[in-house]
């Protein structure tokens, strides 16, 4: 465990992806397996192996973000570049894996395809495209026996020689494809290998961008939350170690909503009663992500934000009034940043329709004293939080025309990645 309270963020990235649709990420964690299998016994750092497993845990995360995860989940998408391209970008702007991120983008690609990259790019992306077709072939025949045939009538044209004679070295059969979660090596160097206090939070950022890179409202809400309870517990004089604790635990608040319906999260309307019940069960989703892999006190921090000074909130009927004062701040911060979003079903309150509704909640809802401090200094965490915004929103829509820009790049032949990362070097 680190300063920050987090004991295992590789088995919160698995836990959380998981709750979008299991059949994915089950696909996803074999091929990180047989990437790890393939590469245990080469020139690798165990962080190395760590992170290219987590890639290939992660290598169809772009679909989250089109249209293509219903049919990803059947292995039946024939655009292999929408979800690719998107899960290029989100490596690069949002996880501590950038490097990896044109492997990412060339995860379906063939030789010709990839001659862009480097040579150890290359080799990577191949042999990911590899792992999938690998499983996607276990799938549909219900053994590998075959798979060399078909990896030698592609020799040199889909994969290089070197790429698939790394993975027939590797002797990946059906006892294999079975260890998937019962080789004790692979657990402990994807959720033991030690990561620093930087490194953990960068992960959790990951895994929160995850989460919020399906719906740019709940990403806004959440950067919102964290920037309010950090600011809040500044204004309160408590000590650093204990504002990066809340602002750590807001950042992972609603990690649970990885698991609510994308339709729920961007209703245009009021919830049916069916449909609210849930929406409230993030909460309890979020504590079973959580649970285990971060300290008590920050599982606590991160999923009381509903629950109320009289009892009255949700999911347990805590007494928040009976709750150290880092879960009401949570609470109050999670109601501010809501209140000061634009979502899908309302815009951003004015400062008087806040105030208003504050007052109201102050004392039953939220505890009274902090409420009092928000009000007080109610303009400069406004300042701060639009300030903290614009960057964000600017980011955001960036990478969706980067996405098409690309897009179209590719479908054109003119896509070139290595003029692509210089722009972006010297844009930076």
């Amino acid at each position: 465990m680190n300063h920050f309270g987090i004991h295992n963020a590789a088995r919160i990235i698995e836990r959380s992806m998981n709750k979008i649709d299991p059949r994915l990420m089950h696909h996803g964690k074999r091929v990180g397996y047989f990437l790890y299998r393939v590469l245990r016994n080469h020139s690798y750092t165990e962080a190395q192996l760590r992170d290219i497993a987590l890639l290939g845990v992660l290598h169809d995360v772009g679909a989250f973000k089109t249209e293509e995860l219903d049919k990803l989940v059947h292995f039946e998408t024939e655009d292999v570049w929408g979800h690719s391209i998107y899960g290029y970008l989100f490596l690069k702007y949002f996880s501590p894996m950038h490097e990896l991120a044109p492997v990412l983008l060339y995860h379906h690609a063939n030789v010709a395809e990839s001659a862009t990259l480097t040579a150890e790019q290359q080799k990577l992306a191949l042999l990911a495209h590899l792992c999938d077709r690998a499983d996607l072939f276990y799938l549909a025949v219900g053994d590998l026996d075959g798979f060399a045939e078909y990896l030698e009538s592609v020799r040199d044209e889909m994969f290089t020689g070197e790429v698939i004679d790394l993975f027939l070295s590797a002797k990946i059969d059906k006892a294999q494809w079975m260890q998937v979660n019962k080789d004790a090596d692979f657990e402990r160097v994807l959720y033991e290998t030690p990561m620093g206090e930087e490194a953990a939070l960068a992960f959790m950022r990951m895994v929160v961008y995850s989460v919020d890179f399906r719906s740019p409202q709940t990403l806004f809400h959440t950067f919102a939350l964290t920037l309010v309870a950090r600011k809040l517990a500044e204004i309160l004089n408590m000590p650093e170690g204990e504002v990066k604790r809340i602002e750590t635990a807001a950042l992972l608040h609603d990690i649970g909503k990885m698991g609510t319906p994308l339709h729920i999260l961007e209703a245009t309307g009021k919830l049916s009663a069916e449909d609210f019940a849930i929406m409230r069960k993030h909460v309890e989703v979020s504590a079973e992500i959580l649970t285990g892999c971060v300290d008590d006190e920050m599982l606590a921090m991160a999923v009381n934000h509903h629950e109320r000074m009289d009892g009255k909130g949700y999911p347990n009927q805590l007494i928040m009034a009976e709750r150290p004062i880092a879960d009401r701040l949570m609470a109050v911060s999670d109601v501010l940043s809501a209140l000061w979003g634009s979502r899908s079903y309302k815009n951003a309150f004015p400062k008087e329709r806040v105030l208003s509704i504050l007052a109201e909640m102050r004392g039953g809802h939220l505890d009274a004293d902090l409420v009092d401090t928000a009000v007080a200094h109610y303009d400069e965490l406004a300042t701060a939080m639009a300030d903290h915004a614009r960057p964000v929103e600017a980011l955001y829509d960036a990478m969706q025309k980067e996405w098409s820009l690309i897009k179209e790049a590719i479908a054109e032949g003119r896509f070139d990645l290595n003029k692509e990362m210089n722009l972006r070097h010297a844009q930076a």
